[in-house]
């Protein structure tokens, strides 16, 4: 929930959840309550994935000892939330003025993002962290891994209008909620198998590393053939070269000998 609610303090400073202009996003979807829904399906969940939880993940597998305990102690928390208000603030004196020169977030909108923010804050702190039971044996490392490389892009092709679409799935008018619905379940399936499968006694350090591996090779094609392509051919290299490196990384750190976990410690999901 701190993920959240940090995610929710950036789109508070960028305005792109609710701006008619920014990105072209308002185009893509209809627009409930002056909010960009396409936009706001993707990105939300996006940047809780790919900024926030796999690089945590990807640090507690490098960093084993980390697993179980904080990052930082207070004066480093500190310290991290006083550079992120800054770096807030300087994304919205320096973004929004020449994307989106002459739009202001609705008072209205900016009172609901802060209730949204301190919500979420007090509820991370507050509510205890919730127990799961046992679930399926999950399937081979590599059939986790290609799901989870599948999800990535069915997720973002689903929302994201790329190869000259004005609206996501190349839809027009209120056909888009369909596949906006699609990509809800697409999400909402793999979240949910997981989340089943990493609380099972069978998941390991391979499991979860198959795991991010797939969705950050499958993140880096996609962005590849949807974003970089259309740009040119030096950026479709850049993309590759990430991609490679990437792969390169997590070989490196498959052979790695993770250290074992405490008894009665799993492997996070």
């Amino acid at each position: 929930m701190r993920r959240r609610a940090a995610l929710t303090l950036v789109v508070l400073a960028l305005q792109s959840l609710t701006s008619p202009h920014l990105y072209g996003a308002a185009g893509w979807a209809p627009r409930p309550f002056g909010i960009n829904s396409a936009y706001a399906e993707l990105n939300l969940l996006y940047h809780a994935v790919f900024s926030v939880a796999i690089p945590i993940a990807l640090v507690e597998r490098i960093f084993p000892a980390l697993r179980r305990r904080p990052f930082l102690r207070r004066g480093g928390l500190a310290g991290t939330s006083i550079v992120a208000v800054l770096g807030v603030g300087l994304l919205r004196v320096s973004v929004p003025p020449s994307e989106d020169p002459g739009y202001t977030l609705p008072v209205p909108a900016v009172a609901v993002l802060v209730l949204f923010i301190v919500g979420l804050a007090v509820c991370a702190v507050r509510l205890p962290s919730s127990s799961r039971r046992p679930g399926a044996e999950p399937p081979r490392p590599a059939l986790v891994g290609s799901g989870c490389a599948a999800a990535v892009p069915a997720y973002l092709g689903l929302l994201y209008p790329f190869a000259g679409a004005r609206q996501p799935a190349f839809t027009d008018g209120l056909w888009v909620l369909v596949p906006m619905l699609v990509a809800a379940v697409v999400a909402g399936s793999a979240g949910l198998a997981l989340r089943r499968w990493s609380a099972a006694p069978g998941w390991t350090p391979r499991h979860q590393l198959a795991a991010l591996g797939g969705a950050l090779l499958a993140h880096t094609a996609f962005g590849a053939i949807a974003v970089a392509a259309p740009r040119g051919a030096p950026d479709v290299a850049v993309q590759l070269a990430w991609g490679g490196a990437t792969a390169i990384l997590l070989v490196l750190l498959d052979r790695r000998r993770p250290a074992p976990a405490t008894p009665g410690e799993r492997i996070p999901s």
